[in-house]
């Protein structure tokens, strides 16, 4: 990548190369994680989701719940380990 950017750089000088910004954020969250309060915080926003995907009743009474407070249903979303944006766009609704 950097012997492609010194290539452009040399034919087109106006032209700026910059690293990519998804590998970065990536990263990034990833040295985020380590903190201990974000781990932890995540790791029990993650225990929410699965008791309520695991507990038919529970998530059927988080629905009706969530649609007489909200006007819409929510619900739980579990994070995905390929996609590190998941673990910090989890919905977990305690009620």
């Amino acid at each position: 990548m950097c012997a492609a950017w010194d290539i452009i750089w040399i034919n087109v000088q106006w032209i700026h190369c910059y690293g990519c910004g998804a590998h970065v954020l990536n990263l990034l969250a990833g040295d985020m994680q380590k903190i201990d309060i974000v781990s932890e915080t995540l790791r029990k926003n993650k225990q929410v989701a699965v008791f309520f995907k695991s507990h038919s009743m529970a998530k059927e009474v988080l629905h009706d719940l969530t649609i007489q407070k909200f006007k819409k249903p929510l619900s739980t979303t579990q994070g995905c380990p390929t996609r590190w944006s998941s673990e910090f766009f989890l919905r977990c609704i305690i009620i």
